[in-house]
């Protein structure tokens, strides 16, 4: 990441420099399960997605412990 921003700034390719920085701020969002205070990217929370049998719907839960969250902390 840090060799393809060197390179855009050689070719003064500003434009897409923010891309680029736009692109790594929306994917790389970490989120933090409530019960195992595992901290992961955002897309293995989706990836471990499964039925919640405490409030019967599907949404993300922890890759570590497989248990559902119904809050995440984000963090920087």
């Amino acid at each position: 990441m840090k060799k393809i921003l060197e390179i855009l700034l050689l070719k003064k390719n500003y434009e897409e420099i923010i891309k680029l920085r736009l692109l790594t701020f929306i994917t790389m969002v970490e989120l933090v399960g409530e019960k195992c205070y595992y901290k992961g990217d955002k897309t293995e929370f989706e990836a471990s997605s499964d039925h919640c049998k405490e409030c019967l719907d599907d949404h993300a839960m922890c890759p570590k412990c497989v248990e559902p969250y119904h809050s995440a902390s984000i963090t920087d």
